[in-house]
């Protein structure tokens, strides 16, 4: 009887504690250099795009074939003469050529190199989209961040204010504060609701982002918590000069190769277009064992387009026109991405300074301040309008600091987009770098 109570007592638990564990989210936790691993393994958009790398691989493997020899056979089908239907002996007719196409004045060649361009071209494309994504992974990390710090600020004003509110309704009741002081705070208190689920709304969007940037199918099941510190965003600077990373994202930034690559390709089509002039050559052999005018016939056959009407002129003429727009096209790129280039190096700049100019413990002497002036004004050392002018203050302080600290990661995080690689660094970095 005590064993059947036992396994009743433990079974409601198990239930109870099923229950109680319905509708909680798994944390997630990582770091910035954690998050940017995770990506490159598991996001979809890259997985995708590897299987066209390797898909311009097989084209390229496709291109350096040679094409296949071509074989044709006959045979009589009805001898009159002998009343034989298919006759496959010595006295009935077999015909059958074997052939071979030669590409000539390079052709071959050219092909493979416009197909090694196409592969190229893919794999930049590839670390263009990587170079995109993972600074709109980083963006957001910081952005998740933030504003999570900010509801943290919100929540930590609003657990005193409201008690206020509480204390300041009981003193109305007792005639002791005016109503208007009390609609005053539920105004700050709803001043402050309204900005924290504001702030909630950008945690959710970017909760979403790093979970599809993350590749996290069980993304309902998840919470996504970033590991980091203001001091790692306090500290972040511009480690290069304008000159320097214009001289690196020359280098590194895959979309302006891809502008390099579309204009050698185009060069080599052109190319490919004139050579495409000289017709190709078929050689072959054929045999014929009663359809000639001796037994057993054999040639050896040759045979090409004689370009008379069709010199490929459209196609060349088309080329032509294509290397001119992609030159073009070329400059334009290089001309575009300077002046991005600066003006994103200057943002960069403006919000690190503005940044700088901040005392790094503004907030934290706010939220000591706060308690001390809820006291104050509880033991009336403190009137309704310094005391909301105060909060006024705080609020309005939290939401330009972390509008402020946002901006210069988003600065900072486009400079690296533009540079196309790590640019800037915290000092957190900086110790590890030294190492």
């Amino acid at each position: 009887m005590k064993l059947k109570w036992t396994l009743i007592f433990f079974g409601v638990m198990l239930s109870l504690s099923a229950q109680a564990n319905v509708g909680e989210k798994k944390v997630f936790r990582l770091t910035i250099e954690e998050a940017e691993k995770r990506f490159l393994t598991n996001n979809f958009q890259v997985l995708a795009a590897r299987f066209d790398v390797d898909a311009a691989e097989g084209a390229k493997i496709q291109a350096s074939l040679y094409p296949n020899p071509s074989f044709e056979m006959g045979q009589g089908l009805y001898d009159r003469q002998s009343g034989k239907v298919l006759d496959t002996s010595a006295s009935g007719n077999t015909d059958f050529q074997i052939s071979q196409l030669i590409l000539l004045a390079g052709k071959h060649d050219k092909q493979i190199k416009i197909a090694d361009y196409n592969k190229r071209i893919s794999e930049r494309q590839f670390e263009d989209l990587i170079r995109t994504l993972r600074a709109q992974l980083r963006s957001t990390f910081y952005k998740l961040f933030l504003k999570s710090q900010t509801v943290v600020y919100f929540d930590e004003g609003l657990g005193g204010l409201k008690k206020t509110l509480n204390s300041v309704e009981t003193a109305f009741q007792k005639r002791s504060v005016l109503r208007s002081e009390v609609l005053r705070i539920k105004s700050l208190v709803t001043a402050l609701q309204s900005d924290r689920v504001d702030a909630l709304g950008e945690i959710s969007d970017a909760q979403s982002d790093m979970k599809t940037l993350l590749g996290m199918t069980d993304a309902n099941d998840i919470t996504v918590e970033p590991i980091a510190t203001i001091d790692d965003i306090n500290t972040m600077t511009l480690t290069k000069s304008f000159s320097d990373i214009l001289n690196l994202s020359l280098k590194s930034r895959p979309d302006l190769q891809i502008l390099d690559e579309q204009v050698k390709q185009e060069e080599t089509n052109l190319d490919l277009q004139k050579a495409m002039v000289i017709p190709d050559l078929t050689v072959g052999m054929q045999y014929s064992r009663q359809g000639s005018y001796i037994h057993d016939y054999t040639a050896i056959t040759l045979g090409f387009n004689i370009p008379l009407f069709d010199a490929n002129q459209g196609n060349i003429k088309a080329s032509r026109a294509q290397l001119e727009a992609k030159k073009f096209l070329k400059q334009h790129g290089y001309m575009d991405h300077e002046h991005d280039l600066q003006a994103s190096y200057q943002k960069a700049q403006d919000s690190e300074q503005a940044c700088d100019s901040l005392d790094v413990n503004f907030l934290s002497e706010y939220k000591d301040l706060t308690q001390k002036m809820l006291v104050n004004y509880e033991r009336k050392n403190v009137g309704i309008i310094a005391f909301a002018d105060f909060y006024e203050s705080f609020r309005s302080s939290v939401l330009q600091l972390s509008a402020l600290q946002l901006k210069k990661v988003t600065s900072f995080e486009d400079l690296n987009l533009r540079a196309g690689q790590i640019v800037t660094e915290s000092k957190k970095q900086r110790g590890q770098n030294e190492k």
